[in-house]
């Protein structure tokens, strides 16, 4: 099993080879240039940015960081656990 940060860094190599290529790649295949591939495309770049509608926040137990879907899942907007 991989671990969490083998795992970003796998994520990391992947987005950065399609923000390097992905041009170069439709104008050779013009038929990948239309919103049902650029649109998850770039969804996929924007995945883990504020641009993207990430965001992350501290554990108030153990300042941790935390998604913003992890959080508003157990903790309340005071940072209760739910």
């Amino acid at each position: 099993m991989k671990s969490i940060a083998n795992h970003n860094n796998d994520q990391n190599i992947f987005k950065t080879i399609f923000i390097e290529h992905w041009d170069s790649f439709k104008q050779k295949r013009p038929g990948y240039d239309t919103p049902q591939y650029t649109v998850p495309v770039q969804k996929m770049v924007d995945c883990g940015k504020e641009s993207g509608g990430y965001s992350e926040y501290r554990c108030p137990y153990c300042a941790g960081l935390l998604s913003s879907k992890i959080f508003k899942k157990f903790f309340d907007i005071t940072g209760k656990i739910n």
